[in-house]
Order: C-alpha cells, then sequence, then structure tokens
C-alpha cells in the first residue's frame, strides 16, 4: 500500500480515528522538531534565534493541536516537556530564555459563551486551521454544560425582569422626543 493510499484511506475513517492517527503525527512531528531544536541549541552563540522560535513556535502548535484533540475526543496528551527542559538547559549556558518559553506554550483554549452568556465551551479557535481542528469541527463542538441552579435562577430573574419592562411599557406613553436621535427605531407603534 503505498502513502498515498495510506493516507485515502485515514481520509476516509470515522473521525475518532482520524483524531488518533493525527495525534500519532503530532507526536512523531515533536520528535523531529526536538531534535532539531536541540541541534540548534547546541551550537550555543551561533544558534540561529529565528531558527530556535519557529521551531519553539511549531511545537507549541503541536502542543495546542493534541490537547484539543485530547479534550474533544478524550484522547492522551502527549508530553511534551523535554522541549522546555532543552530550553531551560541549554540556552544561554542554563539560562531561562523567556520568549522561547512563550512560543512553546502557544495559546490558552478558546472559550465561547452559549446565548444566556452564563455558560462558556471550548470553541477550539485557537487551533483554526490545523488538521485537527478540521477534524473536531467535523463532529462539531461538544455541548454547553447543563444550568446551574444558580444560572436557572439568573435565568428566570432575567425574563421577570424583561416581562415587568414589557408591561411597563404597554401602559406607558413613550416621549419619542426624549429618546436620542442616534437610536434605531424599528418595529410597531
Amino acid at each position: 500500500m503505498t502513502s498515498r493510499e495510506v493516507e485515502d484511506a485515514v481520509g476516509e475513517a470515522p473521525p475518532e480515528m482520524r483524531a488518533n492517527s493525527r495525534l500519532i503525527g503530532i507526536k512523531r512531528a515533536y520528535g523531529s522538531l526536538l531534535d532539531q531544536l536541540k541541534d540548534e541549541l547546541l551550537k550555543a552563540d551561533k544558534a540561529d534565534r529565528a531558527r530556535c522560535v519557529e521551531l519553539c513556535r511549531k511545537i507549541g502548535v503541536l502542543s495546542m493541536e493534541a490537547d484539543a484533540l485530547g479534550d474533544r475526543f478524550g484522547l492522551p496528551m502527549p508530553d511534551f516537556s523535554e522541549a522546555r527542559e532543552v530550553c531551560t538547559s541549554n540556552v544561554g549556558g542554563g539560562g531561562q530564555d523567556r520568549e522561547l518559553f512563550s512560543w512553546l506554550r502557544g495559546e490558552l483554549p478558546a472559550q465561547e459563551l452559549c446565548e444566556h452568556r452564563l455558560r462558556s465551551r471550548r470553541s477550539y479557535a485557537e487551533i483554526a486551521g490545523t488538521p485537527a481542528y478540521e477534524i473536531i469541527m467535523e463532529v462539531g463542538l461538544g455541548g454547553f454544560p447543563a444550568l446551574n441552579k444558580n444560572q436557572r435562577n439568573i435565568l428566570a430573574s432575567r425574563q421577570r425582569e424583561a416581562e415587568r419592562l414589557r408591561r411597563r411599557s404597554e401602559n406607558e406613553d413613550v416621549d419619542f422626543s426624549q429618546l436620542p436621535p442616534d437610536l434605531p427605531l424599528s418595529g410597531q407603534f
């Protein structure tokens, strides 16, 4: 079976299987990038700073992808700690390089709010444009957690207030001259 046939077969597989395959690919790519980073950092004073940053950025993206796949599909997160150790032990004679660490860390998981703005769920926007994002979007985002008692009370309070304001507006004449001139008006009067 050629590598193209394998790719086609994986592309037709269920999303969970493709997620697992992507995670394996991430582990392999991480190993390769880590080796390149080690080689570059061993050069000490002659290390190409831009190359080190680029390698750390790529490792950070792989780490975010792995975390997202683990979160959405319940897959185990690979250990990316060796890259941090390599940076600590080799950069500047053992000094910590904050810029490289920031690239290794990547971005925090992106969240989105529900229609009530009370609950949040992961949107995976931090990995948009990656293969892992495509796989996750195929199965869709996970649902929002159920409303807890406090959130249900907040919603009920909002509904009561909206009803009170609606009834009040029905019983009062509105002086439109008191409204700001740039207020868009629509509906029935």
